[in-house]
């Protein structure tokens, strides 16, 4: 059975991701301009910080941290490429993780939502860690109704095995899912790599051990 991971979203802020992309427009190892604003509402939030890991020994540098004007933050600079970012809402909140890509990016946040537009392979993320959080809320819900149903003695051994097998295939599925997005060679790869490696059982992981990460998603 799969345990709740953590996800990426800032703490206490359990919400809905509304994803869009745009055209980054880089080209080769020539750097591009990334601007990044940052929307606050309905939340104490004094200061925003945002950093980024660099692909040379996962380096991490930070783009700066700063106080918040009228509910909204703005960071500007140039990157060369996508890059795994952490935006942290004053120092002692666990970080909000996207791609930031050489292009326009607004975060919107309030105690409802984390709505994030901008970045073309920002946009998969998003999208894939959706995908895993409806794995992981199916996989929930079926062990919910199965502890149920045992609690009130309503399970058969009919319905047990019917349960034990729908179990094993959402597992099976994010198992898989997960293995294969760790042996992708980009940003999204590393990043899954770097948060989800401990979620694989030992069956997948020495899969991932044993087979060369592919260059392509």
């Amino acid at each position: 059975m799969v345990r709740h991971f953590v996800t990426y979203c800032i703490a206490a802020l359990m919400g809905v991701l509304t994803l869009a992309s745009c055209d980054n427009g880089t080209g080769g190892r020539n750097s591009a301009d990334f601007n990044v604003v940052v929307t606050v509402d309905s939340l104490k939030c004094d200061s925003v910080s945002l950093v980024v890991v660099e692909p040379a020994y996962h380096q991490l540098r930070s783009l700066g941290s700063h106080a918040m004007k009228r509910g909204k933050v703005t960071f500007a600079g140039q990157l060369d490429g996508p890059r795994i970012a952490m935006l942290k809402l004053n120092r002692a909140s666990k970080p909000l993780y996207f791609i930031l890509e050489p292009c326009s990016t607004t975060i919107y946040i309030n105690r409802r939502e984390i709505v994030i537009k901008g970045g073309v392979v920002n946009h998969e993320f998003l999208q894939l860690m959706k995908r895993r959080n409806t794995l992981i809320a199916l996989d929930d819900s079926l062990r919910a109704r199965y502890t149920r149903m045992v609690a009130d003695t309503t399970m058969t051994r009919k319905l047990e095995a019917k349960y034990l097998h729908r179990d094993s295939v959402l597992n099976d599925s994010l198992q898989s899912m997960t293995l294969h997005l760790m042996q992708r060679n980009d940003v999204i790869g590393v990043l899954y790599r770097d948060r989800f490696s401990t979620d694989l059982d030992s069956a997948h992981l020495r899969l991932l051990l044993s087979k060369p990460k592919s260059r392509r998603p």
